[in-house]
């Protein structure tokens, strides 16, 4: 202090010095360690009144440093505050920046959204521009057409001039015609007046054509697409019904014949010197009557038997023929007949022509006589079919029908068309109905060939490639081999056919070397099979096999309830149907039969399945 140095200790203890207290001294003293004398007073030679200067010094000292600390603590309050004042102020701006971006985003979608509306409305500038473009042009366009409409306006003037000198020449020529018919109507009104109308026809035909029709048939149910002959009193079996010339007939042979007959008919429906225009009216089915299913075409085969290849194979194989028809009848005609009259002609041909043998050279002849195509068709007996009823007259240059069976007063009278066991597939497919009823005849192919059911009947195992060998060497690779049939069991043949080849699918080794030890059975006898010994269990698999797949063709074919309502309405509304309705009810009438036949095929087959029962 004495040399103007200030205390370093004011806020603390001192570097190298201790306060004392002495008990007998109002005031701590200051001790120096240095010295060694600890506890004493000083004996510098000062007095008591220097100590207590000293000590007021020191509280005058604590004092002020009090204060500094006070001011000190409210200082760094003050900055703690400004600490948290810019703390908030900070935050404050984080949420304003957070905004300012939201707004700098809905700022750039708002301009987004302009500039598509901008470019919308150039596009729709560019339309109407180009709007503006076409009406310009459609305007020139009107200018050139209302020339053109004046020259074709004057041209057509002219050109109905024409047609009305052409129109009033065929009037004239018709009229003539009409009157030639008109008196060849009028040689047989007088003996006709009293009769029916369907006898009157016939008989007027018959006697035009120079034919022999017996009394004991007459014309029933023309109008209600039924129509047929039926017996006017009892008929005996051989008994000759109906015997055409030759002359009033058309004929042809060879390979070609059918085509041949197409133009010869297309000629003679249009040759008003003879008796085939009244006939073709009368009789022949128009263009959209033919029902034949291999006049349907291929397409509609397969859309209306759902295209099931067990139903489409047989028609669609005809359709592809018939073209092959069509292609020669266009040749022979020389361009004579438009090709849907040469298709008319041939579709009726391919129903209603028969095939007869020449009893001079033994060829066969296909030939189409009026009056004899009008007997409807009936089944023949299961256990035999007839000799053929129709016949050519040897000396005589006629066609002849004889009843091939008895026939009672007021039955209709009938023949077996083809072979009379014909399937009902077949009879859609060349004639054009369905037989109504249970057929007889009836079969559904289950396989297209053997060698299909055994590839798809066996086990894939060691024995695969011998089986095929053997089914090769004994009936032919592929298609070559026979299809096999779900047949009822009047036709047991077809039946042991296929469950002999499925034995044959689902043997086992030592069975196998039966087969090839059988010589019997082939392609001409695959009934046969069923000869070669099996044990229980291949029998049981073969006839479950079998079942399965005659189930799986009848899923596939079964019609839906509005198809069988419709097939079932055919047999007596079927002249009341257009021709679509009417095809697509004689599907479903099929597609009924044939269901029928699986269901009690897959049945006998799983009995057979269960009880093992001889005739599998």
């Amino acid at each position: 202090q004495k040399t103007g140095t200030a205390v370093p200790a004011i806020f603390g203890r001192l570097p190298s010095a201790q306060v004392i207290h002495d008990p007998g001294m109002d005031a701590p003293v200051l001790g120096h360690e240095a010295n060694g004398h600890a506890g004493e007073r000083p004996t510098n030679g000062a007095g008591p009144s220097v100590q207590a200067t000293h000590v007021s010094f020191l509280q005058d000292e604590l004092a002020i440093a009090r204060e500094e600390a006070s001011r000190q603590r409210e200082s760094r309050n003050a900055a703690l505050s400004r600490v948290t004042e810019l703390e908030n102020a900070l935050a404050e701006m984080g949420d304003a920046l957070g905004t300012a971006e939201s707004a700098a985003a809905a700022a750039a979608h708002a301009a987004s959204r302009s500039a598509d509306l901008m470019e919308r409305e150039q596009r729709v500038v560019v339309d109407v521009q180009n709007a503006l473009s076409g009406m310009t042009q459609r305007a020139r366009s009107a200018e050139e057409r209302a020339a053109f409409e004046a020259l074709r306006a004057e041209t057509a003037e002219r050109t109905t001039e024409r047609a009305a000198m052409r129109v009033e020449a065929i009037e004239k020529e018709v009229a003539a015609q009409q009157e030639k018919v008109d008196g060849m109507y009028a040689k047989v009104a007088e003996q006709l007046r009293d009769a029916p109308a369907d006898a009157r026809f016939l008989a007027a035909h018959a006697d035009a054509l120079g034919a022999f029709l017996s009394d004991a048939v007459s014309l029933k149910g023309e109008g209600t697409g039924t129509r047929g002959l039926w017996a006017a009193r009892a008929v005996s079996k051989g008994e000759v019904l109906v015997r055409v010339p030759l002359s009033a007939a058309l004929c042809a042979r060879g390979k070609e014949a059918e085509a041949e007959l197409a133009v010869k008919l297309a000629a003679r429906v249009t040759d008003e010197s003879t008796q085939w225009p009244m006939y073709a009216g009368r009789v022949l089915p128009s263009e959209g009557e033919i029902d034949s299913m291999e006049a349907w075409g291929v397409s509609a085969i397969q859309w209306q038997l759902g295209g099931a290849p067990e139903l489409c194979t047989l028609p669609m194989g005809r359709c592809y023929q018939r073209d092959d028809r069509i292609v020669a009848a266009r040749a022979k005609a020389g361009g004579e007949h438009s090709d849907e009259r040469l298709r008319w002609a041939l579709d009726c041909v391919r129903s209603r022509a028969f095939t007869a043998v020449d009893p001079s050279d033994g060829e066969r002849v296909r030939v189409m006589a009026p009056l004899a195509d009008l007997f409807n068709h009936e089944h023949a007996p299961v256990d035999g079919a007839p000799a053929p009823a129709w016949r050519l007259v040897e000396g005589e240059d006629a066609f002849e029908v004889a009843a091939w069976r008895d026939f009672a007063a007021g039955e209709e009278v009938t023949l077996p068309y083809a072979s009379g066991a014909c399937t009902s597939l077949e009879l859609l497919t060349s004639y054009g109905f369905v037989p109504h009823g249970r057929n007889p005849h009836e079969r559904v192919m289950l396989f297209s060939s053997a060698w299909d059911a055994v590839l798809a009947s066996a086990p894939r195992d060691s024995l695969a490639d011998e089986r095929l060998r053997l089914v090769e060497a004994r009936l032919g690779r592929g298609a070559e081999s026979p299809p096999l049939w779900a047949a009822p069991p009047s036709a047991m043949d077809a039946r042991a056919a296929t469950i002999g080849v499925l034995r044959l699918a689902t043997c086992e080794a030592a069975e196998l070397d039966a087969f090839h030890l059988n010589e019997s059975w082939g392609a001409g006898d695959l009934s046969a099979l069923m000869g070669v010994p099996v044990g229980d269990a291949t029998r049981r698999r073969a006839a479950a096999a079998a079942a399965a797949r005659s189930r799986d063709v009848l899923q596939r074919v079964e019609p839906g309830e509005d198809e069988a309502a419709a097939a079932r309405a055919l047999h007596n509304h079927s002249h009341q149907m257009s021709a679509e309705q009417r095809r697509q009810a004689l599907a479903a009438a099929l597609r009924l039969n044939v269901c029928e036949l699986l269901d009690h095929f897959a049945g006998d087959a799983e009995a057979a399945a269960a009880t093992i029962a001889p005739t599998y």
